[in-house]
């Protein structure tokens, strides 16, 4: 692991070739818990299998920022630092976890989150008493108290993208007004509801992203799509705070998924 440009990043890592089953998340990649943190970049996941699990992963933590020091390696957006950004993940076949693809945070820990890179992935999700998520970009992970650390997930990219089983897909950007902040479970502290709200776009582009089977439930809010000439068979629609920008269709396959599946490796 290279360490990165300042102290507490982390940054220029390769993992691949990995066949991964646990009771948590099969991979998580993190920022920090607070602004003073340090920033997590330049990452690449290719080549591997994962079963059971929560998925591939990112956050909750992402609010890593070295309080906005420069860095050359990192790339502010609208004059902000990511937390967590140059993820690419390729050639992943996830069977058996409970999510798929996720991004997840919230106001007690969040932050920037952007070039989010993802191709090439069959993803088979698990039994559907576990409630499975194939997609779940959301920054309301779990009920807790604002700490004003607002998650903004921008430059997520999905393309080439198969789920071959019936699942759920979540799409969500952060609205401190929102009516998931008025659950059971989530105070606004000291900090309040911020007046006017903090709206922060989920900004995310699907291209050839198929699921064979019908989604068993689509929560989408609070998000802007652009969809590429290979399209998505997801279920997507415009309405009150989410947009869609449709390119030209083309004839493109879906990821062949065919061979993808393989049971977990024996021991020697």
């Amino acid at each position: 692991m290279n360490p990165g440009k300042l102290t507490g990043d982390a940054s220029n890592m390769l993992i691949a070739y990995t066949s991964i089953r646990t009771g948590d998340d099969n991979m998580a990649i993190k920022g920090g818990t607070a602004p003073v943190n340090g920033r997590t970049y330049n990452i690449t996941v290719a080549h591997s299998h994962f079963y059971e699990g929560h998925g591939m992963s990112i956050g909750s933590e992402s609010a890593g920022s070295d309080n906005g020091v420069a860095n050359v390696d990192v790339t502010p957006v609208g004059g902000v630092y990511p937390s967590v950004s140059n993820v690419n993940v390729y050639d992943l076949t996830i069977d058996g976890a409970d999510n798929g693809l996720r991004i997840k945070s919230d106001w007690s820990r969040g932050g920037l989150v952007s070039n989010i890179h993802y191709s090439n992935v069959c993803i088979r999700t698990g039994n559907q008493t576990s409630n499975p998520q194939a997609l779940i970009f959301s920054p309301y992970y779990s009920p807790t108290k604002s700490l004003g650390l607002y998650p903004n997930l921008q430059g997520i990219v999905l393309d080439g993208i198969r789920i071959v089983n019936a699942s759920n897909t979540t799409f969500q950007g952060f609205n401190s007004a929102s009516p998931v902040l008025l659950g059971s479970g989530w105070s606004a502290g000291t900090i309040g509801f911020p007046n006017p709200p903090v709206v922060s776009p989920l900004l995310i582009s699907l291209n050839n992203v198929v699921a064979d089977m019908p989604p068993l439930s689509t929560t989408v809010a609070d998000a802007q799509f652009s969809i590429g000439e290979g399209g998505t068979t997801l279920p997507l629609q415009a309405g009150s705070g989410v947009t869609l920008t449709r390119a030209a269709g083309a004839q493109v396959s879906p990821v062949d998924c065919s061979k993808a599946f393989v049971p977990f490796p024996a021991k020697s």
